[in-house]
């Protein structure tokens, strides 16, 4: 008896103290709080805290990799390289930063210098790549080597742009390496010109490889090439372009090429739509 009465005290005296320690959760480390921030899409925030870190913690490559992708996402290209550099000097092995770093320098038609960023990294089997820039294909970058990618001439500060037709997208006039008008239709969700093959081979454009991706709703193959020359009115020289085997809408009368918001963010657009025409400076 005396020795049940000693267990059920111990028991008594020991229950009570293990209840705190269960029901405790462990607070998340600041790496793990800003990720989770960054998860949910709360880029300023994150960036915060991740700047917190990098401020404690010169060498924290995860904190410093984070704050280039959160500049890249936001297009702040001169935060976003200086970010990027500093993950590659402490971890010169990893692809990442160096994709990004190329993207910073394709988004500044910097060609050259995004395919010498891209150096030892193998594009077509590296997931970021793949996934996010696949744009980014060494091949077409260094073709343009001693040109200047979108650079724009032409007489005056000015150049009108007559739609042929604004519904269900507008369509507009080109011509391509100096051959005759076609139409093209304005994609503003685009990141490439884009030709079909058949107007490509015609072109006698070339061919850097191939991708696949989702066009209009459905997934399609789509190649890589160049244009010497893109005009209407003005001349937009080196352009690149993309070659894609997936046809618009019938509604749009076949225009199988687009120009994309990558070829026009090189001008200051006015739009009249009264008019059905596009001012560009």
């Amino acid at each position: 008896m005396k020795s049940a009465g000693i267990c059920l005290a111990l028991l008594v005296v020991l229950a009570p103290c293990a209840c705190p320690g269960q029901g405790a959760e462990q607070k998340p480390s600041p790496i793990d709080s800003a990720d989770q921030l960054f998860r949910a899409g709360e880029f300023a925030r994150a960036g915060e805290q991740y700047a917190r870190i990098a401020a404690d913690r010169p060498g924290d490559y995860s904190a410093i990799l984070q704050l280039g992708r959160i500049a890249l996402l936001s297009n702040r290209l001169d935060d976003a390289r200086n970010w990027l550099e500093r993950a590659i000097a402490l971890r010169p092995g990893d692809t990442d930063p160096k994709v990004m770093l190329a993207e910073v320098y394709y988004r500044r038609d910097d060609f050259e210098r995004a395919a010498a960023a891209l150096n030892g990294v193998d594009v077509s089997a590296n997931p970021l790549v793949i996934s996010q820039y696949p744009t980014l294909n060494v091949a077409k970058l260094q073709s343009f080597k001693g040109q200047t990618p979108y650079e724009v001439r032409g007489d005056g500060q000015t150049t009108r742009l007559k739609f042929l037709r604004t519904d269900p997208l507008p369509l507009v006039s080109v011509r391509v390496n100096g051959g005759d008008e076609v139409t093209f239709f304005i994609d503003t969700g685009g990141s490439e010109v884009a030709l079909d093959t058949e107007f490509a081979r015609e072109l006698g454009v070339p061919q850097f490889g191939a991708m696949q991706g989702t066009f209009s709703g459905g997934a399609a193959r789509r190649g890589s090439a160049g244009a010497d020359r893109i005009s209407h009115g003005w001349r937009l020289g080196g352009a690149e372009s993309a070659r894609g085997d997936a046809a618009p809408a019938p509604a749009l009368a076949r225009p199988r090429r687009k120009a994309d918001r990558r070829y026009y963010r090189h001008y200051a657009l006015l739009p009249f739509p009264c008019d059905a025409r596009l001012s560009a400076r």
